[in-house]
């Protein structure tokens, strides 16, 4: 089913979502979507005009998808100049420990 407008296919991604998330009322889930479709938009056509010149610390988990799309580093080199320290984080292992 193609929708005609934006404000068509918010409502009715509300209205599906609101079907399995009830609590939640039609307008709160309109305005989540709508602020989340923004977010997505925004950063699809974000350049950056410079590059970050600090140190720079990626901390990531040691098994996650934004490594196949974003690469190891999560494309982090591309916007610093310096080289970044990566951790690899096992959540699990630290939430057990208490570190978090």
């Amino acid at each position: 089913m193609k929708l005609p407008n934006l404000e068509a296919r918010v409502s009715r991604t509300a209205e599906l979502t609101h079907k399995a998330i009830p609590e939640i009322s039609l307008e709160e889930l309109r305005q989540a979507i709508t602020s989340f479709f923004k977010k997505l938009l925004i950063a699809d056509q974000y350049v950056p005009s410079s590059k970050f010149n600090g140190r720079a610390i990626l901390i990531k988990a040691l098994k996650n998808k934004f490594s196949e799309t974003l690469g190891e580093d999560y494309s982090l080199s591309q916007v610093n100049i310096n080289s970044n320290e990566t951790f690899l984080t096992n959540l699990k292992k630290l939430h057990s420990n208490k570190i978090l």
